[in-house]
């Protein structure tokens, strides 16, 4: 089975609706995490399969825009990016590993113009989607001090408790910088998306039943 981990990354956040829309039609049959930044959306997927039809209708959405896997000189504008790593743990149709690294392909929605600085500091609000139903998160930051040796920098912690004077630390670890201690907390918070996602399948496969 193949393990593929596909980002979708928008740079108009206008466009976050449409996209979506476009995933939810695709009848994803896993979690569909949305990380918000002050001027853009990453999306991430995990799949056993490549998605190769969200590229096709997300084309057919913009017209006046075509992918390309090659910038040429840099001046064009991106609107969205669709990135996929299949994993090196990927097995054939008989449970055999495929013996390679893990291998990349990256692809950009592009209309010549001038680029655009990101702002990388992304919301601690993370959005998820459970095929049709959306779903929030909270990944709890906070300014952290090493009380041995005075180090400053940020940790993980209970998103329930971040108004407590002592909210309690999820992962005891500091981390250097702001974005660092985002993705050891989404990855942390991850494992709990997953099994909310395994219950919300079996919750609607009884729902089914019923009918």
């Amino acid at each position: 089975m193949l393990d593929i981990d596909i980002n979708i990354e928008l740079f108009d956040k206008r466009d976050i609706n449409i996209i979506k829309d476009i995933l939810i039609e695709q009848k994803i049959d896993s979690p569909i995490c949305i990380i918000e930044y002050p001027d853009s959306f990453l999306i991430k997927i995990n799949s056993s399969y490549e998605e190769y039809e969200i590229d096709k209708t997300i084309q057919e959405s913009f017209e006046e825009y075509e992918f390309t896997e090659y910038l040429g000189n840099g001046m064009e504008e991106i609107r969205i990016s669709i990135q996929r790593i299949q994993n090196s743990s990927s097995t054939d149709g008989w449970g055999r590993g495929l013996n390679y690294d893990n291998i990349e392909t990256k692809k950009y929605l592009v209309r010549k113009g001038s680029n655009r600085i990101k702002n990388l500091k992304p919301s601690q609000r993370l959005k998820v989607l459970f095929c049709d139903v959306e779903k929030e998160y909270m990944i709890g930051i906070s300014k952290g001090v090493n009380k041995v040796t005075n180090e400053k920098g940020f940790v993980i912690i209970d998103s329930k408790k971040t108004n407590s004077d002592e909210p309690e630390m999820l992962k005891n670890k500091l981390f250097k910088t702001y974005i660092d201690a985002f993705w050891g907390g989404y990855y942390l918070k991850n494992e709990n998306i997953e099994k909310d996602f395994r219950e919300f399948k079996i919750r609607n496969k009884r729902k089914k039943n019923r009918k």
